[in-house]
């Protein structure tokens, strides 16, 4: 079916002004079946995909989990629902919805989460190489430009203050954005804050991916910039999600991956809750290990940045599986 039709679907099953993110392969909207499926009734985070430009149409829920062909979903929805919907089964019953459809894991839907931007916008900043805060946290000059670590040394948007940049890049290697930090604290700042340059879709994107190797068995998923950085350094196939857990479009680019999942996220509530939320969205496609920190670590307190390269292993050796 052709976008358009598969627009026309979505418009007769959830309403006329309903959101509908457009992506190469696929529409994007709110799950229908979110009343029934979902916990709390809400799909406030569009997890809900059905293919086009294909000969059949098959639906995806990465959050209910729920899968099949669009007659399939006609039929769930009218039995949740208690109510008939004549309509959808028109649509259904069409010659334009007969054939066969990828599997949801084809590169065209992952490369589409992410536009590259142009090389002029990434060269004009220069690499860092050594940097004093770098070294402080364990990020030699070797990892740094490795890694591809840039600097804007008057951000404007950063008070005017030197700021690094990580480049997010898609699988392919091409620059996606920047996510940045300051590098040097104010005296009222504990802390460096990171801060994203503007149009980073990170949603849409996983740190490291360029450094993903056909020959790796596994990734290592963590949370923040040095933990990606870290691990990284230490030799491992490290990714980070910038956040607590998974989207929609990065748990495709995982399941897209088809690699073993090692879970390394903060040490504290949001770790912990964002690890079964993970779990919970790529178990049923992928092999997910949970690590535990060293017994040095008390509950909420450090994250894979702090760790030793010793202790960094031996959380993976000691992984276990969900």
């Amino acid at each position: 079916m052709n976008r358009e039709d598969a627009k026309t679907f979505v418009r007769a099953m959830s309403g006329a002004n309903v959101y509908i993110e457009d992506h190469v392969g696929w529409i994007n909207v709110s799950c229908p079946l979110a009343p029934w499926t979902h916990e709390k009734g809400t799909d406030r985070s569009p997890s809900f995909g059905i293919s086009i430009n294909t000969l059949d149409s098959k639906y995806h829920c990465f959050t209910c989990k729920s899968k099949g062909t669009l007659s399939t979903l006609v039929a769930r929805l009218t039995r949740l629902s208690n109510k008939d919907h004549p309509l959808l089964e028109e649509y259904v019953e069409s010659e334009e919805f007969g054939g066969l459809i990828p599997e949801w894991d084809e590169e065209n839907e992952v490369d589409a989460v992410a536009t590259q931007i142009n090389d002029d916008m990434v060269y004009m900043y220069d690499l860092v190489g050594h940097h004093d805060y770098l070294e402080s946290r364990g990020i030699d000059e070797t990892t740094s430009i490795d890694i591809g670590l840039r600097i804007d040394p008057e951000a404007e948007s950063n008070d005017g203050r030197e700021r690094i940049l990580f480049p997010v890049h898609t699988k392919e290697g091409g620059v996606v954005h920047f996510a940045g930090f300051t590098g040097r604290a104010t005296d009222d700042e504990k802390t460096l804050k990171v801060r994203d340059y503007y149009g980073l879709p990170k949603r849409k994107v996983l740190l490291g991916i360029e450094h993903i190797r056909d020959q790796d068995e596994y990734v290592v998923l963590s949370e923040g910039l040095f933990d990606f950085a870290l691990g990284f350094k230490y030799g491992a196939p490290a990714l980070a999600c910038m956040h607590s857990t998974l989207t929609p479009d990065q748990a495709r680019i995982l399941i897209n991956l088809n690699k073993s999942v090692y879970l390394m996220m903060d040490n504290d509530n949001a770790g912990r809750d964002g690890s079964i939320e993970i779990m919970e969205m790529l178990q049923d496609y992928l092999p997910v290990y949970k690590t535990s920190y060293p017994d040095r670590f008390e509950f909420g307190d450090g994250d894979p940045a702090t760790l030793s390269e010793d202790e960094y292993w031996e959380m993976i050796n000691t992984a276990r599986l969900l």
